[in-house]
């Protein structure tokens, strides 16, 4: 996992482990596009999972991994 993965992730958990797509962006700094092939990644590596339209949310998966990481 890069450490820009681990910054979405632990971005999301921040905001409730829920959110848009922009608030990831406007969270990391990093811009639409990029944030949006990390999700890609990370909801291939079942980090994340997509449960309402363009909101993406943590998995059990991605929250214990979170979880287990101190700050």
């Amino acid at each position: 996992m890069t450490s820009r993965e681990l910054q979405v992730l632990k971005t999301i958990y921040q905001l409730g482990g829920q959110c848009s797509l922009q608030a990831i962006s406007k969270n990391t700094g990093l811009g639409l596009n990029y944030s949006r092939e990390l999700v890609k990644v990370l909801l291939k590596q079942r980090l994340l999972n997509q449960p309402v339209g363009r909101l993406v949310a943590l998995t059990a998966l991605g929250r214990s991994l979170i979880a287990a990481r101190p700050e």
